[in-house]
């Protein structure tokens, strides 16, 4: 901390303590006063009215014992001591109860620390095949998907709301100016105020993918000036190689169609179906011919069953499956 903070601070309870009230001189007092050691409960049971005329004697004992640590001096020596004032403030002798305090450190960390206060993380996570809906501090509703996790304080700051999502979930956004709602999704940062979207960023996907339903948000790389600002029905997709694709015209109600328990896939292609698979289902794919990889599929699946779900591929492509113990096993057709 630099001297020039140091004496701004030190003029500041100075001025405080001598009479000349300001709001920063008593704001730092009031928090001094509320972080004191209650451990005894003596003030938890004072009422309101108490509490204030206890705070107020406090605040006269500090600047009556300040006043005597002057007043004892002779007056030449009182100016000859004028430029040490400010280490007579940070030892300053305040007495509460009989302990002698030093209280610079504490105000001084008061004053030039952003003030912030640590709140718990809370953590929500799906297993495999589990989807869950809830509602964040602000009133905001989040729809978790399946092998999801997201981590978000148990109170919002008071400027900004962010989250951190691992896997994907459908947020609609409470409504505030001051206070932008983040999303933080690997490299990507996802700001809106007041909207709702789709964010699927699964660690071992190839890619993020950001769909926006209503409003308007803007998706950003981190430690890049790479932007995109999104409208109504349209997706940005970002890739580690490639950087985030331009803005891609879509139907956004395809996105969120898993909250209902429905998966639709517009020309996606298997290995991607079988990732989702894998987390919906719990089981693990294997391919036996890679080239199997890059069918493409164009479906809608509602409340089936893997094993429903695979007859339904496997007729609309040609390729053969086992399901064991937990693995899919696909290959290609007997005698090819």
């Amino acid at each position: 901390m630099s001297d020039q903070q140091d004496n701004s601070i030190i003029k500041t309870l100075k001025d405080f303590f001598s009479g000349k009230k300001s709001d920063e001189g008593e704001k730092i007092f009031n928090q001094w006063f509320q972080s004191h050691d209650d451990s005894e409960g003596y003030l938890s049971r004072l009422d309101d009215d108490k509490r204030e005329e206890h705070k107020n004697r406090v605040f006269q004992s500090i600047k009556e014992d300040l006043d005597k640590e002057s007043s004892v001096l002779p007056i030449h020596d009182r100016e000859k001591r004028s430029e040490k004032w400010p280490a007579i403030y940070k030892v300053a002798a305040i007495l509460i109860a009989g302990a002698l305090l030093s209280v610079a450190g504490i105000y001084l960390s008061i004053v030039t620390e952003t003030e912030k206060t640590v709140f718990a993380t809370i953590e929500m996570s799906n297993q495999v095949g589990q989807i869950s809906a809830f509602t964040l501090p602000d009133g905001s509703n989040v729809w978790l998907s399946a092998a999801s996790s997201i981590q978000y304080p148990e109170e919002f700051s008071d400027q900004n709301r962010t989250v951190i999502l691992d896997g994907e979930a459908f947020f609609e956004v409470e409504q505030d100016a001051g206070r932008p709602f983040v999303v933080k999704s690997g490299p990507l940062t996802t700001t809106v105020l007041g909207t709702s979207f789709n964010v699927q960023a699964y660690k071992n996907d190839p890619g993020i993918e950001v769909t926006l339903a209503s409003g308007s948000v803007e998706v950003a790389v981190e430690g890049s000036d790479q932007k995109r600002i999104l409208q109504p029905d349209q997706k940005v997709q970002y890739q580690a190689d490639t950087g985030l694709s331009d803005v891609i015209e879509t139907n956004a109600l395809l996105a969120r169609a898993w909250t209902q328990q429905e998966l639709v896939f517009m020309r996606e292609n298997f290995a991607a179906i079988a990732r989702t698979f894998e987390r919906w289902h719990g089981v693990k794919f294997e391919f036996e011919d890679e080239s199997l990889k890059e069918e493409t599929f164009v479906y809608h699946f509602r409340d089936m069953s893997l094993q429903n779900s695979m007859d339904v591929l496997s007729e609309l492509a040609d390729f053969e499956y086992e399901i064991d113990n937990g693995r899919v096993i696909i290959r290609s057709p007997s005698g090819l």
